[in-house]
């Protein structure tokens, strides 16, 4: 939740690199991106250093009034991005991302449990876990709309959960194993073992 983010009794930390906004104090006092030059997601890096010193409280706000970014042009710059960010996101908060983890896999499945009680005359279970499904869907409709995603994009998070599930599980296994991950002509390997 972005309140973590901002609650300086939280441990959460992260920044949106596309777009920071800085005090020169803060900038110079916690010496800048230099702090973290060495890490593959020196936004997120940058904020949890600076939520550990603790001279200075974060925050992570909405500003789609504001600014626009866009952060990839293809499925494959999305796919090589964050299979570099998700694996280092979770390295600190194992538990939430493994309950996360299992929230995402149990959406994305949802439709294939709807079909397989149908198939076996499972008529009020399969209507039952329909009916929860599309309330779901709905609540995720209102935030992406919130988000200013177009309007039926929450039809799409099934197919989108199941990519994102790849995506994590690769990023686990390349930053975990030898292969390790290509970013900005470096390669990063073992970083999740601390090597």
């Amino acid at each position: 939740p972005l309140a973590s983010v901002s609650n300086p009794r939280k441990r959460v930390a992260i920044f949106n690199g596309q777009f920071l906004l800085l005090s020169r104090r803060l900038y110079e006092a916690t010496h800048g991106h230099t702090a973290v030059a060495g890490e593959i997601a020196e936004d997120l890096e940058f904020a949890r250093y600076i939520k550990r010193d603790g001279r200075f409280r974060i925050a992570l706000l909405g500003a789609n009034d504001l600014v626009r970014t866009r952060m990839y042009r293809s499925l494959r710059e999305i796919w090589g991005g964050f299979v570099k960010n998700f694996a280092l996101g979770m390295r600190e908060r194992t538990l939430e991302a493994g309950f996360g983890i299992f929230g995402l896999l149990l959406i994305a499945l949802t439709p294939l449990a709807i079909a397989a009680l149908l198939v076996f005359h499972f008529w009020s279970l399969a209507a039952v876990l329909a009916a929860s499904f599309v309330i779901a869907m709905l609540v995720a409709e209102l935030g992406m709309r919130r988000a200013r995603f177009p309007k039926g994009s929450s039809a799409w998070l099934p197919a989108g959960f199941v990519v994102l599930l790849a995506i994590c599980a690769t990023s686990i296994a390349r930053l975990a194993g030898t292969t390790g991950v290509d970013w900005r002509g470096r390669r990063y390997r073992g970083v999740l073992r601390g090597s």
